[in-house]
């Protein structure tokens, strides 16, 4: 993916061509492209651009509510926001008393609306991210096992040891029954 300057994009733009040319807005469910300096509208789309690769969502940082085509991890009411599932916002707006805004994020045949509220919602996770919180859980894992064997595990060296087991590949087993 290009390095897209989001510094020198025009107030209100959602998206960017991949190489960096136009900067698009696709908020409230119409379309605007920045053109010459100012924003022109058009009757197509976001939909319109839903081939791999042709625009750029702006990165998303988890603060408010996350821009339409942003590619986000969420959780479902119906199993108490316990299980994050990979989802794209393809909605943004406001509810029609105008007392509050939402977006409507889409999971595969499956769509959800979410409002600005406590952490239902956060930006998708990169590989290393994923790889990085598996790898704490793994350790935090092993200094469990220390305190379960020797008692409390406070000294930086437990850490520093339990770091080593995991890195080389020790895991904890269930014996077959």
């Amino acid at each position: 993916m290009s390095n897209i300057d989001w510094s020198k994009a025009p107030e209100g733009a959602t998206h960017c061509s991949r190489e960096g040319s136009a900067f698009h807005d696709f908020s409230n469910g119409g379309h605007r492209h920045w053109l010459c300096g100012e924003w022109v509208r058009h009757a197509y789309p976001f939909e319109a651009y839903d081939t791999p690769g042709e625009l750029v969502a702006r990165p998303w940082s988890g603060e408010g509510l996350p821009p339409v085509g942003a590619e986000l991890e969420a959780g479902f009411a119906c199993e108490d926001f316990a299980i994050w599932h990979k989802g794209v916002c393809v909605a943004v707006g406001e509810d029609p008393e105008g007392r509050e805004e939402f977006c409507v994020v889409k999971f595969g045949n499956k769509i959800a609306m979410y409002r600005d509220e406590g952490r239902r919602m956060r930006p998708a996770r990169t590989p290393e991210q994923i790889a990085a919180e598996e790898r704490e859980r793994g350790i935090s894992q092993v200094l469990a096992d220390f305190e379960y064997t020797v008692g409390p595990c406070t000294h930086k060296l437990a850490r520093s040891q339990a770091e080593r087991i995991y890195d080389a590949g020790y895991r904890k087993q269930e014996a077959d029954k």
